[in-house]
């Protein structure tokens, strides 16, 4: 965080900033004990700089370093920094925004300007230019906005000068992201000065130190007195004491983890997960598992094992297979004519929507079966095993047929016989 006081009239521009540079762990403040100065003389102009202070950094040492200083350029240069920033790192690099904002304040052609330069708002450049009247701007987090400009009026109404109010200020809301040290420019048409105060802490700050350290065994940085990045050379390991975040990744070895969140892609050769995966959709040519649970997997064949004896659902064809021993003993067909086939691979029987059976070879029936409708055998079809008396009400039907004809020449009779010899009708032919 940062708090910058600017006065502003025709003549003269007063700008200050402090120096201190603060980390967020775990939702909490700390101050580094590095410090940066936030405002900073370029030529002639006077910046001061807020937000995320890699970014800042970067932008104006570019500035300085260019034969363009003119304001459009340091738009220019918040644009792009910001956005390589971003496409670098995304847009919430380890808590730390890519938003970056300027106020600069200098004379042009005689005239006071105070420009800011907010990367929050488009990076638009908003000018104002000194009158005879005070023009008071005070940049940072509301809150703080607000107790400054109440402490600023308090000791403007009791005749303090310019440095003591800016000084007031500074002590007063000293915390863990504003203090150190004091820079105060004054800057006019010919000339620019600075001033340094050292900012009094109005109680106890936290303090975390986040620093490099090198041997001969390992590399590491610490923050708070605890590793949070290191590389063990003699046993060939990178560790991280907090959470990895990364964009994209390539492994080539083994990830284990107990849990993690990959807002990129995560390419691996292999992997064991002790935890859960979860996501909103997994892609890939083989997964295997125990047991696998959803509200709704698809695909264009399912089945239940390789080989032997399983179940398989396939899209192409619609199908539900029943499957012994690689032999195919029941299917469902769902495509063209919706049918039912029992033992497909041995010739099978087959029935339609349309309700029509068909028995191929090698087909039998245990027990009781009942046909509603008609039967119909093929004129090549052969039927083995079926005796008369086997068929309910055959042999009685078969018994009331007649058979046989014979002629009595002496009563000039015609008789028709059945099979039991019984007579069943007499003509007389004389």
């Amino acid at each position: 965080m940062s708090l910058c006081i600017a006065l502003q009239t025709a003549d003269v521009i007063m700008l200050s900033g402090d120096s201190r540079l603060s980390v967020n762990i775990n939702g909490e403040h700390f101050a580094l004990k590095k410090e940066i100065p936030k405002i900073r003389q370029i030529g002639n102009k006077v910046i001061f700089s807020g937000g995320s202070a890699e970014v800042a950094t970067r932008i104006l040492d570019d500035f300085s370093r260019s034969g363009d200083q003119s304001i459009e350029y340091l738009q220019h240069l918040t644009i792009e920094h910001k956005n390589a920033h971003i496409q670098k790192h995304g847009p919430d690099y380890l808590g730390k925004t890519a938003h970056a904002m300027f106020l600069v304040g200098y004379f042009d052609n005689g005239r006071s300007v105070l420009c800011g330069i907010n990367s929050n708002d488009d990076c638009k450049i908003k000018m104002n230019y000194g009158t005879n009247q005070l023009t008071t701007a005070i940049v940072g987090p509301g809150a703080y906005t607000t107790k400054a400009h109440e402490i600023k009026q308090e000791f403007q109404r009791n005749g303090y000068g310019v440095e003591d109010m800016y000084r007031a200020v500074y002590d007063n809301l000293a915390n863990e992201e504003i203090g150190g040290g004091l820079t105060m420019y004054t800057i006019r048409s010919t000339t620019i000065s600075r001033k340094v105060f050292p900012i009094m802490d109005n109680r106890p700050i936290k303090t975390v130190d986040i620093a490099p350290h090198f041997n001969a065994d390992e590399m590491f940085w610490e923050v708070a007195g605890e590793k949070v990045f290191w590389i063990d050379i003699p046993n060939m390991k990178l560790k991280f004491g907090g959470t990895l975040e990364a964009a994209t990744g390539t492994f080539t070895g083994d990830l284990s983890a107990a849990g993690g969140t990959f807002t990129g892609t995560l390419v691996g050769v292999d992997g064991d997960f002790s935890g859960t995966i979860s996501a909103a959709t997994i892609n890939g040519g083989s997964i295997n598992g125990s047991t696998i649970t959803g509200g709704s997997i698809t695909g264009t064949s399912i089945q239940t094992a390789a080989s032997g004896s399983y179940v398989r659902m396939q899209a192409g064809f619609a199908n539900l297979a029943i499957f012994s021993d690689d032999a195919n003993v029941f299917q469902i067909n769902g495509s063209g004519a919706n049918s039912l086939i029992w033992n497909p691979s041995a010739g099978g029987i087959e029935t339609n929507s349309s309700d029509t059976w068909w028995f191929y070879s090698n087909n039998y029936f245990e027990g009781y079966t009942r046909f509603d409708a008609g039967v119909y055998f093929s004129p090549s079809a052969v039927v083995s095993g079926l005796s008369i008396s086997s068929v309910s009400g055959l042999q009685s039907s078969l018994d009331s047929k007649g058979v046989n004809l014979a002629y009595d020449s002496a009563t000039k009779n015609l008789k028709l016989f059945s099979a039991t010899g019984a007579t069943l009708a007499t003509v007389n032919l004389s």
